[in-house]
């Protein structure tokens, strides 16, 4: 049977360095990924707070609840196949 090999040993001798550097990499692309993230919400949590945003949410539940059945009844092949 074949000893158990120790890997802490049979690393090459810059690899620690470089799997380091990649961690850095990665843990600021996380970090710069998270402030786009927060700055597009903030952007979008904006957007609604406008009043023109009330009234186009208002507008969309009018629409599917009166207009979209009436239109559906009007066409000849009724409502789409889902």
């Amino acid at each position: 049977m074949r000893p158990a090999m120790n890997w802490a040993c049979t690393f090459i001798p810059g690899a620690v360095d470089l799997l380091s550097a990649e961690l850095d990499a990665s843990q600021h692309r996380v970090t710069v990924l998270t402030v786009r993230v927060a700055v597009q919400e903030a952007e979008i949590r904006k957007m609604r707070d406008t009043l023109g945003w009330c009234f186009l949410s208002a507008y969309r539940k009018i629409k599917r609840r009166y207009f979209w059945p009436i239109y559906w009844r009007l066409i000849p092949n009724g409502a789409p196949k889902e």
